[in-house]
């Protein structure tokens, strides 16, 4: 075993007894498939084994950042060859990118970031020079939510990069892309790794408790909505009228309540349509039913 993974163990855990099961120990330099037969053999005696555990709380933190360093290359190499000689130095790295499918999560958090991008180049020149003024001519637009600043492209291109960071990495793709069939996401690690994204993520109105959104993270809330439309709704594919794009199922919106903004974003996105379409000459899109809005941020899969 080398230096980097001794004593690095991947240990069974039985929330009925809420401690860690003796028998179910493997060292991660044993093959994938022996590691995934043993977790497979133990998840059908415990229902509630979970890796997330072992990950989050029993590897060192040194473990964390190197994994999370390798990973970060990972996703910048172009060439297979190269990524499988990076793989082939780190077995705990191996073991996340492969077999926890982070590979296809990560996949999946650059495909959101370029569809939030998208939204911003679609619609912010209009939510400035539209929609803001008609909002503070009505007196909705408050000093509080510091309306003098503005959504910027450096702001949407930082959106969401705590989920590359090793705790949202884990347990992101072990709740959304599980590793495999009858697997069962751990309530306690899932909860950590959503907090942290709610809490490194200010456009979430969870974010902010009981105070009002900035003005700046409210319009990047839209265009992270948006960006679910684009990805669940229309698969990747912009319709004609852009407008649709913000057809949001209302019950998606009422986590806006938090912060008493219900009807100021509802105010935000109608107002955005009817710009969007009088600028281009378009009819305003009949409301879609509910059941066909996409997955909120957030809440189902796959959490914004």
């Amino acid at each position: 075993m080398s230096k980097q993974t001794e004593g690095l163990i991947i240990a069974g855990y039985s929330k009925q007894s809420e401690i860690f099961a003796e028998p179910f120990i493997a060292t991660v330099d044993q093959t994938d498939v022996e590691l995934l037969d043993i977790l497979k053999i133990k998840s059908k005696h415990k229902p509630y084994h979970t890796i997330m555990r072992i990950l989050l709380f029993v590897w060192p933190c040194k473990l964390k950042q190197d994994v999370t360093a390798r990973l970060s290359e990972l996703r910048q190499l172009r060439s297979d060859e190269q990524r499988s000689a990076l793989l082939t130095e780190s077995p705990p790295t191996k073991l996340i990118w492969k077999n926890l499918n982070v590979e296809t999560y990560y996949s999946y958090v650059n495909r959101h970031k370029s569809y939030v991008k998208r939204g911003f180049v679609v619609f912010n020149e209009l939510v400035i020079s539209a929609v803001k003024p008609r909002l503070h001519q009505e007196g909705r637009l408050l000093s509080e939510y510091r309306p003098e600043q503005d959504a910027t492209e450096e702001q949407i291109d930082v959106h969401d990069d705590s989920k590359y960071s090793f705790v949202e990495t884990v347990t992101y793709a072990m709740k959304w892309y599980p590793c495999f069939d009858g697997s069962k996401c751990d309530d306690d690690a899932w909860e950590t790794g959503l907090h942290h994204h709610y809490c490194h993520n200010e456009h979430h109105p969870e974010h902010w408790g009981n105070k009002p959104m900035y003005w700046r993270f409210i319009v990047e809330a839209l265009y992270d909505m948006a960006a679910m439309e684009l990805e669940k709704k229309f698969k990747g594919q912009e319709p004609d009228n852009k407008a649709m794009l913000l057809q949001f199922d209302p019950q998606f919106l009422k986590r806006f309540k938090e912060t008493g903004q219900l009807e100021f974003i509802e105010k935000i996105i109608e107002y955005t349509i009817e710009a969007y379409c009088r600028l281009n000459k378009l009819p305003i899109p009949a409301a879609p039913a509910p059941e066909a809005a996409a997955v909120p941020a957030g809440s189902n899969k796959p959490s914004f």
